[in-house]
């Protein structure tokens, strides 16, 4: 349980709930009890209206909220879990679901203190009716739907770290409503006290040094964000802290990189390739001309086949283009070919794959163009291009093939 609203509150009592358990078993069951006045018209327990509550598409129904604003309704809901909700719970997930609740309740940063200090109070001291009666009342009048949650700007340098997909199942972290960014996602502590395992394998965790920092956060989507902040145990933990590493890395390398500046003339290019009569017949290189096998190791065979018919087809039409431009005065071929050399150098040394290197590069070279995605094959065929000039990838095969698979 990662935010205070009615859907985290109903998935988390789910998974501790006996069958039936369904979300309408424990929609109705946690908000069934609650009298509010009923109409033809106001089913608000169908299916439909269900599902958007459980997957916050939804509010709580307007009716019930009302009922929920007054200090008896409280007294009524502590009685509802002594007399009746306690009894649908598993006894043997009851603790774990507690603890989850009682975390998200002293990690809240927009709760009341004195609303806060009631409910740790009533976990310490064992009243579980208390301390879920109170707190159910208190996420019924917190809003619910998810589309509402704009985007927080601090948040920013974690999710283009994560490259604004979840780093577990690599579903998208945001979204754009009505040109509003909305949050599909939640900020994680990696490093957390409650961290389950054995106490040899405890032992090797190395605490950070700042635990509000940014090494110790990561962007995930609201499920797996669920998941890890209901019980976490040292196997998700290393999991979780070997992608951020590597999130990391990527990142500072990305940045690195894009320090790199690619002289403006490269968009020209682009745009030639982009403009070229593919019914015409280009001037195909020789392959008696290639160099791959001495640069592309034996192993990334898909990568060398999809170079080698870039640079069959267009490597003397992109030397042209590059020829034209320099007669023009409006390119320095030389200055280009050293830049993307530096960058290649600077992914070199990061030990990627050589495949990783070509799409960074290319990745690269698109940015630098100031174009969408949509003009990314073009700029892999200029990395190919300078692949068999020999800025990327060299000529030595020992040197090439000694970057790591």
């Amino acid at each position: 349980m990662t935010e205070l609203c009615f859907s985290e509150f109903a998935k988390c009592f789910q998974r501790a709930m006996q069958p039936p358990n369904g979300d309408q078993n424990v929609v109705e069951l946690l908000l069934g009890w609650i009298k509010v006045p009923r109409s033809k018209d106001s089913d608000y327990f169908d299916p439909g209206r269900v599902s958007r509550i459980i997957n916050r598409q939804g509010e709580v129904p307007q009716p019930i909220r009302d009922e929920c604003s007054t200090e008896k309704i409280i007294e009524e809901a502590v009685e509802q879990f002594q007399s009746n909700i306690m009894q649908y719970i598993n006894y043997s997930l009851r603790d774990d679901m507690l603890l989850a609740m009682q975390k998200a309740v002293e990690n809240d940063c927009i709760m009341g203190e004195g609303k806060k200090r009631s409910l740790l109070e009533a976990y310490n001291q064992e009243r579980y009716a208390d301390f879920l009666g109170e707190l159910l009342i208190y996420v019924i009048n917190k809003p619910n739907k998810a589309d509402g949650l704009t985007v927080d700007p601090d948040d920013s340098f974690l999710l283009a770290e994560a490259n604004f997909k979840c780093p577990l199942c690599n579903c998208a972290l945001m979204k754009n409503v009505r040109n509003k960014a909305i949050r599909l996602y939640d900020i994680v502590s990696i490093y957390r006290n409650d961290i389950q395992g054995s106490k040899n394998e405890l032992a090797l965790i190395i605490q950070p040094k700042d635990l509000e920092g940014l090494d110790n956060k990561i962007a995930l989507c609201h499920d797996d964000a669920a998941r890890y902040a209901s019980q976490p145990v040292i196997g998700d933990y290393l999991e979780l802290r070997r992608r951020k590493d590597r999130l990391a890395k990527n990142y500072k390398l990305q940045l690195e990189i894009d320090g790199i500046k690619l002289e403006a003339d490269i968009k020209d290019v682009v745009e030639g390739l982009l403009k070229l009569d593919v019914s015409e017949p280009l001037e195909e290189l020789s392959l008696t001309s290639l160099t791959l096998d001495h640069k592309i190791a034996p192993r990334n065979n898909l990568l060398k086949n999809e170079v080698k018919y870039r640079v069959v087809s267009y490597y003397n039409y992109i030397s042209d283009l590059f020829s034209q431009l320099e007669q023009s005065n409006n390119c320095d071929f030389d200055t280009i070919a050293s830049e993307v050399k530096a960058a290649y150098k600077k992914l070199a040394k990061s030990k990627l794959s050589q495949d990783v290197v070509a799409l960074r590069l290319a990745e690269w070279i698109n940015k630098q163009s100031g174009n969408d995605d949509s003009h990314m094959i073009a700029s892999h065929i200029i990395v190919a291009f300078f692949i068999q000039n020999c800025e990327v990838f060299g000529v030595s095969a020992q040197q090439s093939y000694l970057i790591p698979e």
